[in-house]
């Protein structure tokens, strides 16, 4: 069996992280499930990340990822708060789930920073990195840093459709007022409008 951990700050999650999801179930690594893991802080977004509450975060994934059967959404990065280190993500997983392979899910434009995260030996050495493609040149620069990094573990390569729109864009588009709800799920769109999320 083998699970695929997706993390982020879904601030909000929006249709292109549920594209993903659904890729990596059903052509991509064929994982058995998947587990969505918002973070507390992320350590890459602490200089003035306005973040949703963990509450209203974990909510939106929910209602976001819910009609997936296999997916499942965690807790675990905001109950343990503080920044949300993937080494630790994985070791939490891997003591949960000893027996089964785990993937972790980055996007291509964040590959680059990968060997700078905390104890990235260990990350490598925990889970295969899954990298989403969203283009031809995305695959050969994930190619060649599988290649550089092949000493410490496995990567390969999820495709995956271009999502035009960020959650930052997204955020931006709610505080002026604009038409957000095509870029998000239906129900998370709702969930925005109805706790007032990013409007100040």
């Amino acid at each position: 069996m083998s699970i695929a951990i997706f993390g982020g700050s879904f601030n909000p999650v929006h249709n292109g992280h549920v594209r993903l999801a659904e890729n990596i179930l059903n052509k991509g690594i064929s994982a058995d499930r998947i587990i969505i893991v918002p973070a507390y802080i992320s350590p890459f977004k602490q200089d003035g990340e306005k973040y949703a509450d963990g509450f209203h975060r974990l909510n939106m994934c929910r209602a976001a990822f819910g009609h997936i059967a296999t997916a499942e959404v965690s807790d675990y990065e905001l109950r343990s708060e503080g920044i949300s280190y993937t080494v630790n993500t994985l070791r939490h997983f891997h003591s949960v789930f000893p027996d089964e392979k785990l993937y972790f899910i980055v996007g291509s434009d964040s590959l680059h920073t990968l060997p700078t995260w905390k104890n990235f030996p260990e990350i490598m050495q925990l889970c295969t990195i899954a990298a989403a493609a969203r283009s031809e040149e995305d695959r050969l620069n994930i190619r060649k840093f599988a290649e550089d990094v092949l000493p410490y573990g496995e990567v390969v390569t999820v495709d995956c459709e271009p999502f035009e729109i960020s959650s930052t864009e997204i955020r931006r588009l709610i505080r002026e007022g604009g038409d957000f709800s095509t870029y998000v799920p239906e129900a998370v769109a709702r969930y925005i409008k109805d706790n007032k999320l990013y409007s100040i």
